[in-house]
């Protein structure tokens, strides 16, 4: 016997009680804003686009004010046993960019998916969605846009952005960025219809709730996987959850016969994720270049890439014939114990998860006693930075 959730949510006040945050890179100073990440994809393939989702997320190209997780408490009473149970969610739906200009992003659940395995993330429930625009200390309200063709492009997905930009901008100086928000979009969500109704598997949606709390949108599983409109969200919740001060994760729990009914009004929800993207093919490193390091040793300079786990180096007298491999991390790219005075031939591949880059072009360099005082540079795209040139 079931006995009613006995206490409402609680939402902890204060940003001083943040105590989770998502699992990133720092933001570069160099990244795209919303807006120029717009205009990048706006004509790419579903494919590109979704890839160079995965490399801006992946890179740390989200709002700091994402980094700080919501917690959401509340308790709930399973055959007399009492469970009280804390987890914590995205501010707002996964956005692009930097807090005075990002872009609430839509995206497949299978590139969501990919997004959360990487960070340790789920997507919600159906009764999780409730729970957090339960509480939501900023509720807008949905925005809607006449069905068409069109609702599926990058244009019009922004012209929704920039209408919720416009809700959520106005109660600023109330509600600053970082408190929870809810109402402006649907969630992507975790269910049991998302397999074989009919196959393909199926995205499921739910939720925009109006402000007396009637969600717009019921569960639904009506388009494939792969598919994504304007008013779809993907609001990540950290898998590892605290029940009654004890760590749990929310996957197990859906899974489980005696637990599930804390986050599914749908029985066990026994494969709780979706299918996951395949990584995005590591690209050949580009912008390199090859110093000398000391006099047995030298040091590549390569364009960062958070996909990139390491790199394989192999080294040549003559250019053409190559030696076994060398593996290097990206946080330590010298070649050590080399002969001094010696001109070496080397080619790089990137090394990523599931995918290995094809090899670079093949660079040249000596190990010289003495600090070489030119420096020369095929074409405009070498990455020479903090590297000084004496001519």
């Amino acid at each position: 016997m079931k006995y009613p959730i006995l206490l409402t949510l609680l939402l902890s006040a204060g940003l001083s009680s943040y105590s989770q945050t998502l699992t990133l890179p720092e933001r570069q100073e160099s990244a795209l804003n919303g807006s120029q990440f717009v205009e990048l994809v706006t004509n790419y393939s579903l494919t590109d686009r979704e890839n160079e989702i995965y490399y801006q997320v992946m890179s740390g190209n989200v709002p700091d004010f994402q980094r700080n997780l919501i917690p959401v408490s509340f308790s709930e009473t399973i055959n007399t046993v009492n469970y009280t149970v804390t987890y914590y969610v995205l501010p707002d739906y996964l956005a692009i960019g930097c807090d005075t200009n990002y872009f609430l992003c839509p995206m497949s659940p299978l590139m969501a998916q990919l997004i959360c395995n990487s960070t340790d993330c789920t997507m919600p429930t159906r009764k999780m969605v409730n729970q957090i625009w339960n509480a939501s200390t900023v509720k807008l309200a949905p925005s809607t846009i006449s069905p068409s063709p069109e609702m599926i492009t990058i244009p019009v997905m922004n012209t929704h952005n920039i209408t919720v930009w416009g809700q959520r901008s106005a109660v600023l100086e109330t509600h600053p960025l970082g408190e929870l928000v809810g109402g402006d979009k649907k969630d992507v969500v975790i269910s049991n219809i998302i397999y074989g109704n009919p196959s393909p598997g199926r995205v499921v949606i739910y939720g925009w709730h109006q402000l007396n709390g009637t969600p717009i949108q019921p569960l639904y599983a009506g388009h494939e996987e792969t598919y994504a409109d304007y008013s779809h969200g993907i609001r990540l919740v950290q898998n590892t959850i605290t029940i009654n001060d004890e760590p749990n994760t929310i996957t197990s729990v859906l899974q489980s016969a005696d637990l599930y009914s804390l986050f599914s009004d749908e029985n066990i929800i026994s494969v709780p994720w979706y299918p996951s993207a395949e990584e995005p093919a590591i690209p050949t490193p580009q912008s390199i270049a090859v110093t000398r390091e000391t006099p047995t040793s030298l040091r590549l300079h390569i364009s960062e890439n958070p996909l990139v786990n390491s790199y394989y180096v192999q080294l040549s007298d003559d250019g053409i014939t190559f030696s076994e491999t060398i593996t290097l991390s990206p946080d330590n790219t010298v070649i050590e114990e080399l002969e001094p005075d010696y001109l070496y031939f080397l080619r790089i591949a990137a090394v990523g998860m599931s995918s290995v880059s094809d090899w670079s072009e093949v660079l040249g360099a000596v190990t010289s006693t003495d600090i070489p005082n030119i420096l020369i540079v095929n074409g405009f795209d070498r990455e020479v930075q903090e590297i000084l040139i004496i001519l």
